[in-house]
């Protein structure tokens, strides 16, 4: 068994590393041994899958160099959750972020053992009532997880990010390393001129892909109609069936459903309660009161088959393993947002998926490529894709005409001879009043498995929007 193996079991329970796991270790130690050589490199940036196991990575080197770790985390959900995790493996940790008493945390970090770990945002150390921390020889290791941030939300909303590099100038002697799950070359530049101060720095750059999360892309025309379907397990026929019945038995399992505003994830929320009241179902987002975050990151936690609506305040902050389906009900911002968000799922190695409702017509955007899903991501980030794990384009026969399209254009067809309702009875397979030959006319009985208020829905959307004239679209 290799050393490093061997102390993961005896300190920390964890029966096997992976080799990458392993090397990341095994440089950071190394560097540490080195850092008083002026000609060393003690800088590192790993970009790595997410459920590739980065936090062990950070974790052991500070135990076995019997050091201290200070560990930054870009937001407090991510604080909490890494605070959570590093006292169940019975390790010393202090936290600091938000309004704190500047005198416990003082009491406390003398107290801290050789070998602990120091939790923080960037606002916190960058108060200069910490300083101490920051310059204290204690430290043997400055981790920054999620470093992405850095250039994606540093250059926008949170500025402090960009000042982490103060930071790092008064800590020479510890070892700098910073992770994340996907960095651009771009995003790999400013982690450099931000983090490192244009100094070099020991580059180990994974493929983003992942062999157990399938991608879908799926054009809807309303995305709860289309949510509603994937709950009560209807089939999605513009995918094949062996991926059909993949999504619809991760119905069944966690599900976290990304939106992009605090207002959609509440009233989202009520709605999937409203209708499917025996799943537990929450919300979250940066709005909550830190209580509320806490029961419900608890309370999702513990469930196997809960379905939590949130915006991106909470992707980062998520360490649960068993997540089966994520679904973006909105289009995601940017392929590195929809890769860590994406990312949530399957991180117990399970066979997973993550499913993109498409609304807008941009067919400059990523999700509008007609390749390889994972070849468009691979392309974006600077890596060569040897292979599929699974997607809608390489998983699916795209040459038959969608199911649910028919069934639209059917609509549109016989519109015009009765009302909506009428229409839509006509689709459900229900007989008319109005028209006894119904039965007879092609079409009858097409959505059958729907939910008759979805189908006046979608029909009532089909023909008051000027989406009708797309046919490139199909409606699950």
């Amino acid at each position: 068994m290799h050393p490093l193996n061997q102390f993961a079991k005896t300190k920390l329970g964890i029966n096997y590393l992976y080799p990458k796991q392993i090397l990341v270790i095994h440089q950071l130690i190394e560097s540490f041994k080195s850092r008083n050589n002026d000609e060393a490199i003690n800088n590192h940036i790993y970009v790595m899958p997410t459920g590739a196991g980065k936090s062990l990575c950070f974790t052991l080197p500070g135990l076995i160099c019997h050091t201290q770790t200070l560990i930054i985390l870009p937001i407090r959900a991510l604080v909490e959750d890494q605070h959570r995790r590093l006292r169940e493996q019975g390790l010393d940790v202090v936290k600091i972020m938000g309004r704190v008493d500047k005198d416990l945390i003082k009491e406390q970090f003398n107290k801290l053992s050789p070998n602990g770990f120091i939790l923080a945002t960037p606002e916190s150390l960058l108060n200069p009532q910490f300083d101490y921390i920051i310059q204290s020889h204690k430290i043997g290791f400055m981790i920054c997880d999620e470093a992405h941030t850095i250039s994606q939300w540093g250059l926008t909303f949170r500025p402090t990010l960009l000042e982490l590099g103060k930071i790092r100038s008064k800590m020479t002697m510890a070892v700098c390393g910073a992770f994340t799950a996907t960095a651009t070359p771009q995003v790999q530049q400013d982690i450099k001129k931000h983090l490192f101060n244009d100094h070099s720095a020991i580059e180990l750059l994974s493929s983003p892909l992942r062999d157990n999360l399938r991608l879908f892309y799926i054009k809807v025309l309303d995305p709860l109609v289309s949510l509603y379907h994937l709950l009560n397990k209807t089939p999605i026929v513009s995918i094949s069936k062996e991926d059909q019945t993949l999504i619809l038995y991760l119905t069944n399992s966690c599900i976290l459903i990304f939106v992009s505003t605090r207002n959609t994830a509440e009233i989202l929320c009520h709605q999937i309660r409203k209708r499917y009241p025996e799943r537990d179902v929450f919300y979250y987002h940066a709005g909550l009161e830190i209580d509320q975050k806490k029961h419900i990151e608890k309370e999702y936690m513990i469930s196997t088959n809960a379905i939590l609506v949130a915006t991106c305040a909470y992707g980062l902050g998520i360490d649960k393993k068993d997540i089966g389906l994520v679904i973006h009900y909105q289009e995601p911002e940017d392929p590195e947002s929809y890769l860590q968000e994406a990312g949530r799922a399957g991180r117990n190695g399970d066979t997973a998926a993550s499913v993109v409702f498409v609304q807008s017509c941009k067919k400059e955007s990523f999700l509008h490529q007609k390749k390889c899903r994972y070849e468009t991501l691979m392309e974006y980030f600077d890596h060569t894709l040897s292979y599929c794990p699974g997607c809608d384009i390489c998983h699916s026969s795209h040459s038959k005409k969608s199911y649910s399209l028919k069934a639209v254009q059917l609509i549109h067809r016989y519109y015009h001879y009765d009302s909506i309702k009428e229409t839509s009875k006509w689709l459900k397979g229900l007989r008319s009043l109005h028209n006894p030959y119904s039965p007879f006319i092609p079409g009858y009985g097409h959505l059958k498995h729907w939910v008759m208020d979805d189908i006046i829905s979608i029909s009532d959307k089909k023909f008051n929007s000027k989406i009708r004239r797309d046919k490139d679209y199909y409606y699950p």
